[in-house]
């Protein structure tokens, strides 16, 4: 229910939804389902708990549980349920909830008289939301009751700096210990070898999306040399020392390799969309067993790549067009970032896949002085692009 569009969500989902193990809870991880006669305070805390921390989904039913587990759930009569809708609306809530989140609603009817609402809530990059302008609510994987939200400051600025400095401050210690680790395994033959490095993550961290067991679970059958690691699992070559990929907890994927060099001393751009396409599958594959519907970054880092010219041939047949020049990258290190982030459901998504692989290539191809605002490179790329689709 987070990895798909919203269009695809049915009844019978919801139901297996509500009644797994880690989701068959009135308070869940980034998950609710609420009774409708709780009112309409408990929904829009919910609501932007969800929108200031990972994102998440909450189910308006009624339930049958014991244990506070939910054993059953069916829809609610549709007499009365104008306030729910509204909530995806913008009116009823607009004034209370500022500024609104984006958030979707589903409506799956189940008969004349009974239907069940589904309120998907994206991570907000424009959080906190308040509400009434005094409150502030965060959503926190540990169970309490009745949900686990609770308060913080509603001062934007602060919550902004603290929401940032978190983030970045666990994303640096991630990227140190798998830095650390990819140098312990590789030696020192990274310091003149050229290589790319491509990750992919939350743009806010603040919680584990999914625990280490579970990656290695989806994981453990498509890969033979698989390795347990803190907070995840890491995919360490042994044959090619600079082959590594590592998935952690928090939702990031990192993938390092060095870039084949011809013999005529060139790179290759298909050594680019290569290694998008390297990093894409694991990612699809993680967000579909995360329970976040959080908004996802992806980058890419050169680096010894001064001075290294790219091949003219853009293409494996060398039946296209080529430059009359060798272009030449005029910097050792090239950082380059999506200026988009993407939604779970995106990643399944043909053209948003697309243009996750042109910010990347485009980005680094400039670095390499072509000129990607010319039609004709455009072109070039996207229809190598498209040949992987």
């Amino acid at each position: 229910m987070f990895s798909i569009s919203k269009d695809q969500i049915d009844f019978e989902m919801v139901k297996e939804f509500c009644q797994t193990e880690n989701n068959g809870i009135k308070i869940g991880k980034n998950a609710a389902c609420v009774e409708y006669i709780e009112g309409t305070n408990t929904i829009p805390r919910i609501v932007s708990a969800f929108a200031n921390s990972q994102g998440g989904i909450l189910v308006i039913a009624k339930s049958k549980s014991d244990d506070n587990k939910i054993r059953q759930i069916s829809g609610i009569r549709t007499a009365g349920y104008n306030d729910i809708m509204d909530i995806a609306d913008k009116k009823a809530y607009q004034e209370r909830l500022f500024p609104y989140p984006e958030a979707e609603l589903v409506k799956l009817p189940i008969n004349d008289n009974i239907i069940c609402f589904v309120i998907r809530v994206q991570q907000s990059l424009d959080a906190p939301h308040l509400i009434d302008d005094k409150k502030c609510f965060v959503w926190k994987n540990k169970p309490s009751l009745p949900y686990p939200y609770v308060e913080t400051s509603t001062d934007p600025l602060l919550f902004q700096q603290h929401r940032r400095r978190t983030s970045n401050q666990l994303l640096q210690q991630i990227k140190s210990k798998m830095e650390n680790r990819h140098i312990k395994v590789s030696g020192n033959e990274q310091d003149n070898k050229p290589h790319f490095h491509l990750i992919a993550h939350p743009v806010f961290l603040s919680e584990p999306l999914i625990t280490p067991e579970a990656i290695y679970e989806t994981f453990d059958k498509n890969w033979s040399d698989m390795k347990r690691v803190v907070g995840g699992i890491a995919r360490l070559s042994l044959k090619d020392k600079w082959h590594n990929l590592e998935i952690n907890e928090y939702g990031l994927v990192s993938y390092r390799k060095t870039i084949p060099v011809t013999d005529e001393q060139h790179i290759s751009v298909f050594d680019f969309i290569n290694g998008i396409d390297t990093l894409l599958d694991p990612v699809k594959t993680l967000y579909k067993s995360c329970q976040a519907f959080v908004r996802i970054k992806f980058s890419v880092q050169l680096e010894n790549v001064w001075g290294l010219p790219l091949s003219k041939k853009f293409d494996e047949s060398y039946r296209h067009r080529n430059f009359s020049r060798d272009p030449i990258c005029y910097e050792n290190s090239v950082r380059v970032s999506t200026t988009t982030t993407y939604l779970p459901p995106d990643l399944y998504n043909a053209d948003k896949v697309k243009s996750i692989y042109e910010e990347l290539v485009f980005g680094l191809l400039w670095a390499f002085d072509i000129d990607t605002t010319s039609k004709v490179i455009r072109n070039l790329i996207r229809n190598l692009i498209k040949a992987k689709f």
